[in-house]
């Protein structure tokens, strides 16, 4: 019984050469040896909700998107992320509170 318990296992260890395998991809020709990056633009999606706080229903715009940060020359540097809350209907959004939460990175803890 022994016998065949390790017949089976030495049997199931040896690879099936019917078994295709992936062939590695061949170096072609290139027209060049930078890549183009695609130019980042800045996008958002915004949606519209209500909640009942306190007893009274607060209507709210969520948005989420990108912005674009430039560097001195104006070329795009980097692009980040955002989510904003607003409330709806405000008479002067100058007055509107702001709050800003930032989320940390590799190597930076959120704060």
């Amino acid at each position: 019984m022994r016998a065949i318990l390790w017949c089976l296992i030495l049997m199931m260890s040896i690879p099936f050469r019917g078994i295709a395998q992936k062939a590695a991809p061949k170096p072609g020709p290139s027209a060049s040896t930078e890549t183009e990056k695609a130019t980042p633009q800045a996008r958002a999606v915004s949606t519209h909700h209500t909640v009942e706080i306190a007893g009274q229903q607060l209507a709210y715009t969520a948005t989420a998107g990108t912005i674009i940060l430039h560097d001195a020359k104006d070329e795009p540097t980097a692009e980040m992320f955002y989510i904003a809350y607003t409330k709806d209907n405000v008479t002067n959004p100058a007055l509107r509170p702001v709050t800003f939460s930032y989320n940390g990175g590799p190597g930076a803890a959120s704060a």
